[in-house]
């Protein structure tokens, strides 16, 4: 038997070390063949925010953020 699982990953990038979209589904893809979680098959729907200064009182490292906090990092994009 098998199954699909769908998920949205929010991932804060405060070091700068990825690239871009297509960088950044690389590393889910790489992620996924080293693991032992099965394939990642398709990743669709990839998307990133517009650039911001991180500093350690940012609303994304608190515990308790939430969806909409990451959400609004994606609001009045630029577009691409």
């Amino acid at each position: 038997m098998a199954k699909v699982y769908k998920a949205t990953v929010y991932y804060v990038d405060a070091n700068d070390q990825i690239e871009n979209k297509e960088a950044f589904k690389g590393e889910l893809s790489h992620l996924f063949e080293r693991g032992y979680m099965g394939r990642a098959d398709l990743i669709v729907g990839e998307d990133e925010s517009n650039e911001f200064e991180w500093h350690d009182d940012i609303d994304l490292n608190k515990i308790n953020a939430t969806k909409e906090t990451y959400d609004k990092y994606f609001q009045n994009k630029e577009n691409d």
